[in-house]
């Protein structure tokens, strides 16, 4: 089996991956900017919004997935009990 932290540890760094590819995207698009490729500019702009827009859909599935389950109510013998039949 393999090491119970080595899940969350992928998952965020394909998170922070995600993150710098975008903030590299951002970077490229100001330089394209400056140098007068507007319509490239937008298109990369869109796609840095994409990019974002995931990493927080991801942000939200790494913490959902990363949560302990909900254990739901006791099932105790005492429960059980009260739900049977009064002799």
């Amino acid at each position: 089996m393999a090491h119970p932290k080595l899940f969350p540890a992928v998952l965020a760094s394909l998170q922070l991956n995600q993150m710098m590819i975008g903030e590299a995207f951002e970077e490229i698009a100001a330089w394209l900017d400056k140098e007068g490729a507007t319509e490239t500019t937008q298109k990369l702009r869109v796609r840095v919004g994409d990019l974002r827009f995931n990493a927080e859909v991801m942000d939200r599935a790494i913490t959902e997935l990363l949560s302990p389950p909900y254990p739901g109510p006791p099932m105790h013998s005492a429960v059980l009990a009260s739900d049977a039949p009064a002799s």
